[in-house]
């Protein structure tokens, strides 16, 4: 009868020699059950603060919306972030990803689509409110812009990730999935036993993590958008089942087809002075009624989990003054409860210059 392999050994070099150096992040787990490998990157966003997938610019950002969708996101207290497989980049986790293809199939890619969800802003700054931005993003001058940041437990996100997405194939970024590859093919030649682990001899075991990181790499084509993407990420599910099952919605997307969404909670700085002061039973009670989470993991989101503050909203170009002040005397829901949660409405600095004021 033959001797069961330990693989645990060799395991633990293949992240030495192959995961570690070209990621630069410590491998959170590995294992294997039979001939089922794992090897688990970290869910914890604090984990990949010296990477070039932990954003460290400034917290302000800007969303582009038309003002219909601003009535929804403000009576629902959420963003929604989409699944990858809806939004209009046909390569998205397939352009970067294609320098993993030796060991990566694109049929794999595909089906990681699904677990990732992303909700796209541009950094707040002097260059956020301009004429070729509200054109492009901003529904032609017609639009609105939301300015918000996230609240500060940004480092202790699970699951959650935040970066600058990084543009064309001319990026040091890409080398290290090169490496991975060839590190891979390496390791394997000289290790040639950690081709009988099923997942690992074809790395499928880290596929999903290398997915989340896939997912910050885009066609220059995109260049113009200088988007910062949050990441909200199911690769990892198992320790979160209850908190999906509450923070996920169901649409019909642009191409006519059933999907999940993520509620990305939304509070004003109002609302998250005062729930910091709640007892945990009133914590309870407030996202019971507000964002509709377990009960059984309010400390969880609380702690682990994004909240996007909003702090002020823009009207684009082609809003006058007279219209500004209709919308704030109007006796609408949304604007109530904007004003309850003290955040403020604006003209579009473009505004003037496009009226010749």
């Amino acid at each position: 009868m033959l001797e069961p392999v330990d693989y645990f050994p060799v395991l633990k070099n293949y992240c030495e020699a192959v995961i570690k150096p070209n990621l630069q992040i410590e491998v959170q787990n590995y294992g294997y059950s039979g001939n089922n490998g794992t090897i688990t990157l970290p869910n914890s966003f604090s984990a990949y603060e010296q990477t070039e997938y932990f954003y460290k610019g400034v917290n302000k950002f800007i969303h582009f919306t038309s003002f219909e969708n601003l009535s929804h996101i403000i009576n629902s207290n959420y963003f929604i972030a989409s699944q990858l497989s809806s939004l209009d980049d046909p390569l998205e986790l397939i352009f970067a990803g294609h320098d993993l293809m030796e060991v990566i199939t694109e049929k794999q890619l595909h089906e990681l689509k699904k677990y990732l969800f992303s909700f796209s802003m541009c950094e707040y700054n002097q260059n956020s409110d301009s004429y070729n931005m509200w054109n492009m993003y901003g529904k032609n001058g017609y639009g609105i812009g939301i300015v918000f940041s996230f609240y500060d437990n940004i480092k202790k996100w699970n699951g959650s990730f935040l970066s600058n997405v990084h543009y064309g194939r001319d990026n040091s970024c890409l080398d290290k999935f090169k490496n991975i590859s060839q590190a891979h093919n390496s390791f394997t030649k000289e290790h040639p036993e950690i081709t009988m682990l099923s997942n690992i001899g074809g790395i499928n075991g880290i596929t999903d993590d290398v997915a989340l990181l896939l997912s910050f790499h885009k066609s220059h084509l995109y260049l113009e958008e200088n988007e910062v993407r949050y990441l909200k990420s199911f690769l990892h599910n198992s320790h979160e089942t209850s908190l999906r099952n509450d923070s996920m919605g169901v649409r019909i997307n642009k191409k006519h087809k059933v999907e999940e969404f993520y509620k990305l909670p939304i509070v004003s700085k109002k609302n998250i002075d005062d729930l910091c002061n709640k007892t945990d039973q009133q914590k309870i009670n407030n996202f019971q009624t507000e964002f509709i989470y377990n009960k059984n993991i309010i400390s969880t989101v609380v702690d682990n989990n994004p909240f996007v503050i909003l702090e002020t909203i823009i009207l684009g170009y082609r809003y006058t003054d007279k219209e500004l002040e209709t919308i704030k005397k109007g006796k609408i829901k949304i604007i109530e409860k904007l004003n309850s949660g003290l955040i403020e409405f604006q003209l579009s600095n473009v505004s003037k210059e496009f009226y010749g004021k």
